[in-house]
């Protein structure tokens, strides 16, 4: 006897469940609009970042390693004269390779010999708040040793404030397109859905530096840096009364 009343209790449950389903599907969907605000910040940079490097080749490793060491401790040494407590020295990458010479007297052109020598490459990263010498670093640099020079950028220390500013600059312009945009629609805004934000990751400046002649300070002009931000809205909106 117990079976029947099972079948019935779970026929009841299941028959109401499509009910709720046929009544949400029924209930029609508020529409909304979509927007992407901007805003944008400019600023002066007073923070450069630099990359400086130093490449040597020998034919043993540990004489590259060796020659390698020296010459960076002599540009580590300058950099930090020229900056003082104004700026901070990181190594930025380190790699030792082989360098292998091809047999063209072998059948197989691309066999590969023991190495003829090995290279060593050392980078590292300076970041100083004194903007209007970059220069003078630059040509001490290269004074001291060092033969590559990576990017260098402008930024802020205070960065973080600025991208705040920048996205309530954005979400203003996200309110103010969506407003238009209902106004012209023949809506009205109801509600704010979501709001998400979407910092701009270009908020750098690279610059290109042009080889300084002898006893010219090599120049470099760090002009002024865009700071953005995005910001993506869903405005619930209703027909216009």
């Amino acid at each position: 006897m117990r079976r029947p009343c099972l079948f019935i209790f779970i026929t009841m449950i299941f028959v109401a469940g499509l009910h709720a389903v046929a009544f949400a599907q029924d209930k029609p969907q508020q529409p909304t609009i979509d927007v992407t605000g901007k805003g944008t910040v400019i600023v002066e940079p007073n923070m450069a970042v630099i990359t400086f490097a130093i490449e040597t080749s020998e034919k043993k490793a540990v004489d590259a390693l060796k020659k390698n060491a020296q010459s960076m401790k002599r540009i580590m040494e300058a950099i930090k004269k020229t900056t003082k407590e104004h700026g901070t020295i990181s190594t930025s990458n380190f790699s030792v390779y082989p360098l292998y010479e091809r047999d063209s007297l072998g059948k197989d052109s691309s066999a590969r010999q023991s190495p003829i020598a090995y290279r060593v490459n050392n980078s590292l990263t300076v970041q100083t708040s004194t903007i209007e010498e970059i220069g003078i670093l630059i040509d001490t640099a290269v004074d001291a040793g060092a033969n590559r020079i990576g990017s260098l950028s402008f930024t802020r220390d205070d960065l973080g404030q600025i991208q705040k500013q920048a996205a309530a600059k954005a979400l203003e312009n996200a309110m103010e397109y969506g407003e238009e945009l209902a106004k012209t629609a023949g809506l009205v805004i109801d509600k704010i859905l979501y709001i998400q934000y979407v910092p701009d990751g270009a908020v750098y400046r690279y610059q290109r530096m042009a080889l300084a002649e002898d006893g010219v300070q090599t120049p470099v002009s760090p002009g002024r840096i865009p700071v953005e931000a995005n910001v993506h809205v869903s405005f619930a909106v209703n027909p216009s009364k």
